[in-house]
């Protein structure tokens, strides 16, 4: 998981420093608006470390990770759901900067929007893949 560009430039360096041409697979780290972890899809950084890995000869694009921790304070259902859709659309939205259209994985997910996560399947695009990643119920 990446939200530098460094992150790149590391990757690169090791392998050249160990003669070796690996092709890193990363998710792009993208902050939903929860200040987690990430980018924010709405930031130039985004879209230039996008375009950073699409011309690395060692990185590539995996797929997008977010994660709606603030969704652990929800209490209603539609509140989760609510709180997946934009999860879901910051995913969906940093996969659309790509200049590539290879398929790749939106990885979104915590306990409680887990459990709401049927109505969204239907609403990705083909080329996107849904995983989806939960803590533990409590």
């Amino acid at each position: 998981m990446i939200d530098n560009e460094a992150h790149v430039d590391m990757l690169e360096k090791y392998n050249a420093h160990n003669s070796v041409k690996i092709n890193w697979g990363v998710f792009i780290k993208v902050d939903m608006g929860s200040k987690r972890a990430g980018i924010e899809v709405g930031h130039p950084r985004l879209k230039n470390l996008i375009r950073r890995v699409e011309s690395s000869p060692a990185v590539s694009i995996y797929g997008f990770y977010c994660h709606a921790g603030h969704s652990y304070g929800t209490t209603k259902p539609e509140d989760a759901a609510r709180i997946l859709h934009e999860e879901v659309a910051a995913a969906v939205a940093a996969a659309a900067m790509m200049t590539s259209s290879e398929p790749v994985v939106v990885s979104v997910g915590a306990t409680p929007t887990a459990h709401v996560i049927r109505s969204f399947r239907e609403k990705l695009p083909d080329r996107l893949k849904l995983e989806l990643h939960a803590g533990k119920s409590s």
